[in-house]
């Protein structure tokens, strides 16, 4: 298995991100390495959860003795999140359907382990304050992320 592409794009993805996430914290694209170093808050949990999520498919394919390719990342600098997120190749058919139903779950189920401390360390360690004037982005309110923002912060009254 031929890894130097995968770890390739698995850099420039990481760079890509960093790229973006110092755009979001300065209000403006990075300038300088220094100034890229400021999007690691923005990186290094996002590719923490992706990086979870696609090598839960992979190890859970070579578990059961699929012929899986590494994940490829899909790097984006000027994109919203700086990523499209990868794609892991499949070689063969998958020969059973508890085989078929652990790899489709095992990217989301380790994707989640990250990804939940990350959303619970963010919406603790977040300030609240009223919300601002013009536009904004409001993030996602699935139950699971109402339930942990009113466990971390108690009742938040409306605005």
């Amino acid at each position: 298995m031929n890894w130097a592409l995968p770890l390739t794009l698995i850099a420039l993805t990481f760079a890509s991100t960093l790229f973006v996430g110092a755009g979001m914290v300065l209000g403006q694209a990075p300038s300088s390495l220094a100034e890229l170093g400021a999007g690691w808050v923005f990186s290094f949990p996002l590719m923490a959860i992706l990086l979870a999520h696609e090598f839960g498919h992979f190890f859970a394919g070579r578990y059961h003795r699929v012929d899986v390719s590494p994940p490829y990342f899909i790097p984006v600098p000027f994109f919203l999140l700086g990523t499209l997120g990868a794609v892991i190749q499949i070689r063969e058919r998958i020969r059973s359907r508890n085989a078929l139903l652990d790899i489709g779950a095992a990217g989301p189920l380790a994707g989640m382990a990250v990804a939940l401390p990350v959303i619970a360390f963010g919406l603790a360690t977040s300030p609240v304050k009223p919300l601002p004037e013009g536009p904004y982005v409001l993030e996602g309110r699935s139950l699971l992320y109402l339930g942990l923002l009113y466990a971390l912060q108690g009742p938040i009254t409306d605005g």
